[in-house]
């Protein structure tokens, strides 16, 4: 999990940082110099031990760990207690200083070891408050998922406790030791998550923005939501009745009216100042938070199931590759865990005990993001003498305020931060204002997010890796709080399900996409869709469930989930490719048509794909424009052969738009899109917005609305010059600028431009950000294929510069043969290992980037016979 900070942030944090890199540096130059002593004290000696018998205090009964090639360790004990004890020290042995970062990350505590530069991050979860509420599950958590819990912390507490002269070197190189692990770091972690995850506050902060500096029309043009037409989860196929809805009305009444000030009407304190003039301030808030604190709009997954008629076995298929931060060591830590009462293999979230995503002996289940709206802003007005109060229906109500005490590494006194919570939730306005550096709103804001208000994160995975069947898997999921998922089954009887999970609100008035008054009723949450409304599959006559982050209902579901899903390029490559040609826009109570015939490795080649749908898509809305490039070339100065050129490859890529890192297509085609994306948006947005807008708003959207239902949009037409101009004139202009750029970056031979050269990954440590220490902990960087819009998700950000590098992907992939479970294989980039030298750091790299997998063994029988080491933990006596 990347310590990523924000640009302002970066400088201090590097000058944090130089004096241990150059402690490194020195020692590194002993160990090439000969001084094999230092680099085994420094880098070898916290290696673990993974042969052998140790003798550890807390266990109540030997356990067994077997590893694979791989490092996968398969954890088999005699009762639950040292299973979750065990499951802590191996976990410990592989990643304790992964586990330490991410329970300070989510507690806020991040400040005490690196100093100045993990205060932004320290400020806002202290104030959001993701500690206070695991505190809050810890104490209804049921007896078995708190002794799991304790089991588990028992462990990492008996493994740092053995090991406390021999800590992984990030310890030695930021100068601190682990504290003891406590139940609530587990349960920290899991909403950390459900943050990264779950919520559009940022969004909500952009559309205010751009509605309260763009003109009416304009503003609405990026709020608007016809979608683009593609599959539903569990509904109707979007694009019949998303091309009827933007042929009659392509901006939509709807969004006419979620445009209008929320403050009209509302009980608006004479004097005051409207919402639109309060929300003005905030245009700047998206840049000034920082990266490791903002949910990834990034972030996404896929999966899917497939009935036992389409599998060469006769046995359902189950694949999954959830998309997180690009990072080393991984997010996920492969595990296969073995007692009386659970046995489960599959993936953890280093820092919390249990398979999170994976199968048991029964059941194999894979989860996506559903992308709901579960945040909701709140504009409060406190009470004229009493900043501690706020107004509510004519009356002014307490707040509650919490002290909250971050320590600073280099710092004699603590940073005191006081957080308010109001009826809504906590005040976010004070940590904006910190980071921005101006002077506070007329008017603070308020969060309102369904992880702070019940709390069934961790108990509903406990649950769910001893489920059976159906039935006892969705009322395990039933509870699930936050984040939303989508989750797919497949049991050993042959049954395909899904079912959405996760706290959604039903709102009084509003549709939570900006923030709204605070100080009436009219916006409240009356309630929570109820679990058995959430969309749902069992059995489809269509005989295939996928999901990619797409719109999980059709546009008559009776409840509103949210505006911001994924586009549905991915889904739909996914759906052609188990369905056929059409099969993106199948029903689910639609016949399949004809039979086809899946392996576990064809599941796993098309988690690997990098088919661009939407350069198919949107390639013929653009051939009249492109045909223009060589005009807008000699009038811009360029090469017009080399534009023709450029513009032939990517039309001749587009019609099998595969986006291999060797292809010139892709690079060609993205940055384009680049420059139509800035073309068209930033002269009229300036720089600020625009840049807000790449970070908090959803441009691709947007823009692809704009070219198939606007093509006359204002957006097009460039205010500096006196004529009118379209999309056209914008296309070719864009793709002009995009010529001069590839040339002189790549060389004048468009033939020679590869995707790959400009998009590459990184698996970048927290502490490579400094010399040396990015040479010694980093892996990469490497050419790769995909995109965001492909279902081998390698997604990159628009604001960044420098190419295109990945920052989310599917790092962890899995697919099940279910009941054939020796037959199942995973992969997870780039190692198990947090420990430079260890040689499961890196071992999997390889294998993810060539789109391969490695067997993911659950018998007995297959795990002895592949064992590499055998450990037993015995009790000390």
């Amino acid at each position: 999990m990347a310590l990523a900070v924000s640009d302002k942030a970066e400088s201090h944090r590097r000058r944090r940082l130089r004096r241990a890199a150059v402690v490194l540096a020195v020692l590194l130059g002993l160990v090439l110099a000969g001084a094999a002593g230092g680099a085994y004290w420094l880098l070898w000696r916290p290696l673990p031990q993974l042969d052998g018998e140790l003798a550890v205090p807390g266990l109540q009964a030997p356990v067994l760990v077997l590893r694979d090639e791989y490092g996968v360790p398969h954890v088999r004990a005699e009762n639950l207690h040292d299973l979750f004890f065990a499951h802590g020290y191996v976990q410990a042995q592989d990643r304790l200083w992964h586990m330490d970062v991410s329970r300070r990350l989510a507690s806020g505590r991040v400040a005490e070891v690196v100093g100045e530069a993990g205060l932004p991050s320290d400020r806002l979860f202290r104030t959001v408050g993701l500690r206070r509420a695991a505190e809050a599950e810890w104490e209804v958590l049921g007896g078995e998922a708190r002794a799991a819990l304790e089991a588990f912390a028992a462990g990492v507490n008996a493994y740092i406790e053995a090991h406390a002269g021999r800590l992984p070197l990030e310890f030695r190189v930021l100068g601190y030791v682990p504290e003891p692990w406590t139940p609530v770091d587990s349960l920290s972690i899991g909403y950390y998550m459900a943050w990264y995850l779950g919520g559009n506050m940022t969004e909500e902060l952009f559309n205010a923005a751009a509605l309260s500096r763009l003109e009416l029309p304009l503003a609405v043009d990026l709020t608007a939501r016809p979608e683009i037409p593609g599959p539903t989860i569990a509904g109707v196929p979007t694009a019949a009745a998303w091309r009827q809805a933007a042929a009659s009305d392509p901006v939509g009444g709807a969004a006419r009216g979620a445009a209008e000030d929320p403050g009209g009407g509302a009980g608006v304190p004479p004097g005051s100042v409207t919402a639109r003039r309060v929300l003005e301030f905030l245009v700047d808030t998206p840049l000034a938070l920082t990266a490791a604190s903002l949910p990834d709009p990034l972030a996404g997954s896929n999966n899917w199931v497939v009935a036992p008629r389409f599998s060469e076995t006769g046995r359902p298929l189950l694949a999954n590759d959830p998309h997180l931060a690009v990072g080393l060591p991984a997010v996920w830590h492969q595990v296969h865990l073995e007692a009386p009462g659970y046995h489960a293999a599959g993936v953890s979230f280093p820092g919390a005990p249990g398979v999170v995503v994976g199968h048991n002996e029964r059941i194999a289940w894979g989860v996506t993001n559903l992308g709901a709206d579960v945040q909701d802003l709140y504009i409060e007005i406190p009470h004229p003498e009493d900043p501690y109060s706020f107004l509510y229906e004519g009356a002014y109500e307490p707040a509650r305020v919490i002290r909250e005490e971050i320590r600073v590494k280099g710092r004699d006194e603590p940073e005191v931060l006081e957080v308010i919570i109001t009826r809504h939730g906590p005040l976010i306005s004070g940590v904006v204002e910190v980071e921005v550096g101006a002077a506070a709103p007329d008017y603070p804001l308020a969060l309102r997010w369904t992880a702070l208000e019940r709390h069934h994160i961790y108990e509903t995975f406990f649950d769910v890796a001893r489920a059976a069947d159906w039935e006892s898997f969705r009322q395990a999921v039933s509870r699930f709080s936050a984040p939303g998922q989508n989750f797919v089954y497949a049991d050993v009887e042959g049954n395909i399900g899904y079912t959405a999970t996760g706290l959604v609100p039903i709102r009084a008035r509003g549709s939570g996409q900006r923030p709204v008054p605070g100080w009436v009723a009219d916006y409240e949450w009356t309630g929570y869709v109820p679990f058995e409304e959430m969309p749902s599959l069992w059995n489809p006559r269509r005989g295939v469930i996928w999901t990619a982050n797409n719109r999980p209902a059709g546009i008559d579901y009776g409840h509103y989930l949210g505006a911001s899903f994924a586009l549905p390029y991915r889904a739909i490559r996914i759906g052609e490719a188990l369905l056929g040609p059409e099969g993106a826009l199948l029903p689910p109570d639609a016949e399949a048509p004809g039979s086809p015939s899946f392996s576990v490795g064809q599941m796993a080649l098309l988690q690997a794909d990098t088919y661009n749908a939407q350069a198919r898509e949107l390639a013929p809305l653009l051939e009249e424009a492109l045909a223009r490039v060589e005009d807008r070339a000699r009038s811009a100065g360029v090469d017009p052969a080399l534009a023709a050129e450029a513009a032939r490859l990517m039309r001749v890529w587009a019609r099998e738009p595969f986006e291999a890192p060797d292809a010139a297509g892709p690079l060609i085609y993205h940055t384009f899109y680049e420059r139509l994306l800035e073309r068209t948006f930033r002269p009229r947005m300036g720089d600020g917005l625009y840049e807000a807008f790449l970070k908090a708003g959803q441009p691709t959207a947007a823009l692809d609305r704009l070219i198939r239902y606007r093509p006359d949009s204002r957006w097009f037409d460039d205010p500096a010059t006196p004529q009118r101009e379209t999309l056209d004139d914008a296309v070719a202009a864009a793709f002009v600028d995009a010529v001069a750029a590839l040339s002189r970056d790549y060389g004048p031979d468009p033939e020679s431009w590869n995707w790959g050269d400009a998009h590459t990954i990184t698996f970048a440590h927290p502490l490579g950000v400094v010399q040396p220490l990015d040479r010694l902990l980093n892996v990469g960087p490497f050419a790769v294929g995909g995109s965001g819009l492909t279902p081998q998700a390698a997604g990159f950000r628009w604001e960044d510069e420098g190419g295109y590098p990945v920052t989310t992907a599917g790092i962890w992939r899995q697919v099940v043969e279910v009941g054939n479970w020796d037959a199942s294989t995973h992969v997870v980039a780039p190692g198990q290992s947090g420990h430079r030298v260890s040689p499961h750091y890196a071992d999997q790299v390889d294998l993810w980037l060539q789109g391969r997998q490695h067997a993911q063994l659950f018998s007995r029988e297959a795990v002895d016979a592949a064992a590499v080491h055998r450990l037993r933990l015995v009790p000390a006596r």
